[in-house]
Parts: structure tokens; C-alpha cells; sequence
């Protein structure tokens, strides 16, 4: 029996780019993993309240304002709530100054950058360790509903 569809174990993928978003969705579903991939930021954002395991996104989508609202929102989430980031960054040599803004994030989030092209057995390592964090983090929202359920009269 197939176990129930659950939002917060699905990875949202915003790609601005053609084929990317069918390509990581056919390794990612072949891997035993749920991605969604959202057409627009709006898109994305408006999927979050549905839960998310983590965010794949790529280095085109890291506007400045998008960097912004997506702080605002991670800090914004309960102190449980660690959503793992992997950003994709296109290949060169040196950093670019979409790494620059990305590394905004890192000092208060859970962020992984990795390079493309990115061996298929890499992405889907990252993205299974990060699906296992966040599941931990969904043990520790739970324990922290039930114990709140006893403690008040």
C-alpha cells in the first residue's frame, strides 16, 4: 500500500530555466523522492503554508528581493522549523555574486550550495539527508504539540 501524499516531505524546486524542472523531477522521482516545481517566487511562496521538506533552487531565481522575502519567511517560521535550502549555482570558475547574496542566508539558515553540474548520486544524497533533517524536525514539532496538550489544565 502506497502511503498518503504528505506536503511537508516534498521538495519545491523554482527553476526559471526550460528544461531543468523535468530534468531534476525525473531524477528526484526516480530516487523515490517528491518534487514540485513551482513556475514563479509567487508560486513557490504560496505553496509553502502546504509544508515544504525542503527548497531546491537555483541561482537565476536569487534576486536580491527574492533572498529577502525568503528570509523574512524562514524567520518568520516556528523555532522548530529549520527548512533546508540546496541552491544550485551554474558552473565556473570562481563565485559569483549570486553567491555573494546567497551567502546572506547562510549564517541564520539551513543552506546547501552546489555547483553544476551536479552528479544525479549528489543531488539526491543532499536532498535524502536533507528530507531526514526536516523529518527530525517534525519529530521535535510533534513532541512539542503533545507536551504542551499535557501541560495545560
Amino acid at each position: 500500500m502506497t502511503p498518503a501524499y504528505d506536503p511537508g516531505e516534498r521538495v519545491l524546486f523554482l527553476t526559471p530555466i526550460g528544461r531543468d524542472a523535468a530534468v531534476v523531477a525525473d531524477i528526484l522521482s526516480a530516487a523515490g523522492i517528491h518534487v514540485e516545481a513551482a513556475a514563479s517566487p509567487d508560486a513557490l511562496f504560496q505553496a509553502l503554508p502546504e509544508g515544504a521538506g525542503a527548497l531546491l533552487l537555483t541561482e537565476e531565481t536569487l534576486s536580491k528581493e527574492m533572498v529577502q522575502r525568503l528570509d523574512e519567511h524562514l524567520r518568520a517560521r516556528p523555532r522548530w522549523s529549520d527548512l533546508p535550502i540546496v541552491i544550485l549555482l551554474s558552473a565556473g570558475p570562481g563565485p559569483t555574486t549570486v553567491l555573494a547574496s546567497a551567502t546572506s542566508l547562510l549564517p541564520g539558515h539551513n543552506v546547501t550550495v552546489l555547483r553544476r553540474p551536479v552528479h544525479t548520486l549528489t543531488l539526491v544524497s543532499v536532498l535524502e539527508s536533507a528530507l531526514r533533517a526536516r523529518r527530525r524536525q517534525y519529530e521535535v514539532r510533534d513532541y512539542l504539540r503533545e507536551r504542551e496538550q499535557h501541560l495545560i489544565p
